[in-house]
């Protein structure tokens, strides 16, 4: 293990956590940035202190803590709860209109996965695969994929989700002014559990 590594902690976030996130959040998010750093990638969405402290109750809300300080989070909620935000809502209007797996997006019991920030200067250190394997760890066995939108303006982040993470581009939505990619990828199974190309009701 790297030294960098021994010192990095991936974990659920605590209450002390969050004044880190909404600073990462701050930091990068796209209206923030100006079109050169837009490149690195951004987030496209923002929550509130107590929006955090829903997120991390509803599904997941995971860190990367470095000695004291947030380097990185990861946000996964369920499509009742982010259907407060229209862009999210949006996406779920949409997922009938998708195939994955040879089924409907709308046909899986799913959860959407983000938004996912990490530091500039800890990007192509494995946080990003981490936090992905940390969430699938603790994910609730209630649901069986994972469904995440991408804005086509944020092309590392596609890249990095699709090529790295391995998730499957299963189309795109028009809101707004801007398009975005949606992606989806399978919850791990325990031995005793059905598979998830079993027929299953939303």
């Amino acid at each position: 293990m790297s030294h960098a590594r021994s010192t990095r902690e991936i974990r659920s976030a605590r209450p002390g956590d969050i004044s880190g996130i909404l600073e990462l959040q701050t930091e990068y998010f796209v209206g923030n940035l100006d079109r050169e750093a837009r490149k690195g990638g951004f987030i496209s969405s923002t929550f509130t202190r107590r929006q955090f402290e829903e997120i991390a109750q509803d599904v997941a809300l995971l860190v990367a803590a470095e000695h004291t300080r947030i380097v990185a989070y990861l946000c996964a909620a369920s499509g009742d709860y982010y259907r407060q935000f229209p862009l999210l809502e949006a996406l779920r209007q949409r997922a009938s209109d998708m195939i994955y797996l040879g089924r409907r997006l709308d046909s899986y019991r799913s959860f959407i996965y983000g938004p996912v920030c990490i530091a500039r200067l800890q990007r192509g250190r494995g946080l990003l695969g981490d936090l992905f394997e940390q969430l699938l760890r603790v994910v609730p066995t209630a649901y069986d994929i994972g469904i995440a939108l991408i804005s086509k303006d944020n092309r590392p982040s596609f890249e990095a989700h699709v090529r790295k993470l391995g998730m499957t581009a299963v189309g795109d939505y028009e809101f707004g002014d801007h398009r975005y990619d949606v992606v989806a990828f399978t919850v791990p199974r325990a031995p005793h559990q059905s598979p998830v190309e079993s027929p299953r009701s939303a």
